[in-house]
């Protein structure tokens, strides 16, 4: 609720104070200012010029910068100093009215006048009441039917509504009528505030820069205006506006010597006379400004002041008017807000316990538990496509008994939906049923059957893990890569109750081969370890590549799990460099459709391609030379050390020659920088190790 002050009594109250004597000394924080308040003594600029023309130019722009500087500067002063005061005496006298106790009674007193938005107060009782009774009185209702469950008894009817605790609705005036206003939004939002009444003091021909002239500028939470001096204070930007707007006689003194064709100039100094007249007029302008803006300040500083006070007073009580309405207007909607909650609640709890009673009490109320699936197989598992019953509680808190249908969902196959069975009125009970589907057979070992049981539309969902009968809980490979050759080992384990009827066996396919394990029968709990043996295997397709295989596990003839097995090089340079060196030493293993030299000149064109491709990507100048300082990363670097790791015969160092001539030819790739090439010199340090020619190139 907004209370506006007129402009009339505003404008009237503000001249009322210009006119009237001072009652106070300004009262706010020392200004940081230096202030000069003894007048500067005559300033003898003009006495350095000889020549009269320049004289005169001299004492010309001194006169009219010392009548400017009191002016100018002086009219400053009192702007600054007024808004200076102002500012303190606006915050200072919002923080001592905003909190009046009479302000605020008497905004009390105005509740009366919102009597209409109270209703408002008692619709919000109403609602709140109606939201609180409805599901307490259904819930107290409830309660008493499935206390009565497997008592044989009807719950009574009888019933008194509870206490209530509603303490009604919280800052209800912010919510229904508005927050109370700042002071910032009563300055920015009251057009007839107007300008400050300094502004009216002064023609506006030296104002027109100065556009912040209402009040809202002048509020700081400190009280404290801060100005600024650049703007007066110094000799060129005066100059420039004394030129424009001061309407001085002797601004045409100036022009005349700017107009002058002949540009005439002081004789002695060499300087122009309009240079002499700018540069007496900027320096004469500073030594006087700051007396003028200091005398100035401090003659309008308590004015200011005051006029603050008095539209600080007027906000002040304004908010704290509008605070005491606020405070009455709550307190005043609380009480009538809890008076219809109450009626409100009862009402709405009545209602809901007796619809409540009346539908328990007439029909039948289930709610049930899903917890368990019987396996057909009573083995203590329950098997991917296995016939299963299930296992529930169910509670009927109605009055009515009721005949049961009963159906499952979800990951199940052949479902039936059972319909001999029932409940009675207030009963609890454990029900487990027939074969009522089947598990779904492609489920896999230790995954979760997700079954939703389904009983008179009442819904509850379990999660069962399906086990096979024998699973597989372990299982490890081992490679000998450079034989061709490994082992795959299984461990098998009974998860079941009872010993596996049939024999359990492994097989392993790789390569167009099968390998089988047979562990017979298994008791229950037992874990046995099958070991499928396998060869044959070509090592350097196991370096290029992969060999893919999947062993089977069985009961009987029946696939309870498999597993996938994949065979490949961990290293593909270490496994070929260690197979050349075998072959080089006639210890390879070669398949048996493959003559023995040809897979030496196969390995051996492998390996150095392999070589070629890292020479590539590290034969550019710059970079690290690993060659030099890691030449354990390098291939040739690891050719040379499993060559003098072991002693060599005549024919593997004839094979590690041929291998080092092909390297060798590699070197060409390494780029030189003003003729030297580090990389290339150590690679062929390192080719040298495992050639015969020990200055091969």
């Amino acid at each position: 609720m907004k209370n506006r002050f007129s402009l009339e009594k505003k404008v009237l109250s503000a001249v009322l104070l210009m006119k009237a004597p001072f009652l106070l000394a300004y009262d706010g924080p020392q200004v940081d200012y230096n202030f000069i308040y003894q007048e500067p003594s005559q300033y003898k600029i003009c006495e350095q010029y000889t020549s009269l023309e320049a004289y005169k130019a001299c004492d010309t722009a001194h006169d009219s910068a010392k009548s400017f500087a009191s002016r100018f500067g002086g009219q400053e002063g009192k702007i600054e100093g007024y808004l200076r005061g102002y500012a303190w005496g606006l915050n200072k006298s919002v923080n001592a009215s905003m909190n009046d106790a009479r302000e605020m009674e008497e905004g009390a007193r105005l509740v009366t006048t919102l009597d209409g938005q109270l209703q408002s107060g008692i619709n919000a009782g109403i609602r709140a009441g109606q939201s609180d009774g409805n599901p307490r009185g259904a819930q107290d209702a409830r309660q008493r039917f499935y206390a009565a469950v497997n008592t044989g008894k009807m719950p009574s009817r009888n019933f008194t509504a509870p206490s209530t605790s509603y303490q009604g609705e919280n800052n209800a005036y912010a919510k229904y009528i508005g927050k109370i206003p700042t002071v910032d939004q009563i300055l920015h939002e009251d057009s007839n505030l107007g300008e400050l009444p300094i502004y009216g003091s002064f023609s506006d021909t030296l104002l027109r820069d100065r556009e912040q002239r209402s009040p809202f500028y002048y509020w700081f939470a400190n009280g404290t205006y801060r100005f600024e001096t650049n703007h007066w204070s110094e000799g060129d930007p005066a100059f420039a506006v004394w030129t424009k707007r001061s309407g001085d006689q002797n601004i045409l003194v100036y022009d005349r010597l700017v107009a002058d064709p002949l540009h005439p100039v002081d004789p002695t100094s060499g300087k122009a006379l309009t240079a002499i007249f700018k540069e007496a007029f900027a320096k004469t302008y500073e030594y006087y400004a700051n007396f003028y803006f200091s005398v100035n300040f401090h003659q309008n500083i308590d004015q200011g002041q005051l006029n603050g006070e008095a539209l600080g007073t007027q906000i002040g009580k304004r908010i704290a008017r509008t605070t005491g309405l606020a405070k009455a207007f709550d307190k005043k909607f609380k009480e009538s807000s809890q008076s219809s909650y109450r009626n409100a609640f009862v009402g709405a709890y009545s209602s809901s316990f007796e619809s409540t009673y009346d539908d328990y009490a007439n029909n039948p109320k289930i709610t049930i538990d899903f917890t368990d699936v019987i396996g057909a197989d009573n083995d203590g598992i329950i098997q991917p496509g296995e016939n299963f019953g299930v296992a529930f509680k169910i509670t009927n808190a109605g009055g009515k008994g009721t005949g049961l249908n009963i159906s499952v969902s979800g990951n199940v196959q052949n479902s039936q939906t059972i319909s001999n069975l029932s409940v009675g009125a207030l009963s609890a009970g454990t029900i487990s049923t027939e074969v009522i589907g089947q598990i779904d057979p492609r489920l896999s070992a230790r995954e979760t059957a997700r079954i939703t049981l389904n009983v008179n539309g009442v819904t509850d969902t379990f999660g069962q893990q399906v086990n096979q009968l024998v699973e597989i809980r372990g299982n490890t490979l081992n490679l000998n890569l450079l034989k061709g050759a490994g082992q795959v080992t299984v461990d098998a384990t009974n998860v079941s109750t009872v010993q596996t009827p049939g024999s359990v066996s492994a097989e392993l396919k790789l390569d167009g081969r099968t390998y089988n394990a047979i562990a017979g029968q298994l008791g229950a709990g037992a874990t046995q370890r099958m070991v499928l043996a396998f060869g044959g295997l070509d090592p350097l397709e196991l370096i290029k590549g992969r060999k893919e295989g999947v062993v089977t596990l069985r009961h009987n003839s029946s696939v309870l799990e498999t597993i996938p097995v994949v065979l490949q090089s961990s290293n593909k340079t270490e496994d070929t460099i260690s197979y050349f060196d075998q072959l080089a030493n006639d210890k390879g293993t070669v398949p048996s459709n493959t003559a023995y030299t040809d897979r030496v000149e196969e390995v051996k064109t492998y390996l150095a391609k392999i070589n070629s491709s890292e020479v590539d990507t590290n034969s550019k100048r710059g970079g690290r030379n690993m060659y030099r300082k890691d030449p354990e990363s390098t291939v040739v670097g690891k050719i040379a050390r499993t060559f003098t790791q072991s002693e060599q015969s005549d024919v593997s160092k004839d094979r590690y020659d041929s291998l080092a001539k092909i390297a060798i030819k590699e070197r060409k790739k390494f780029k030189s920088f003003l003729g030297i090439a580090p990389k290339r010199s150590h690679y062929t340090k390192l080719v040298r190790v495992f050639a015969k020619n020990k200055k091969l190139k």
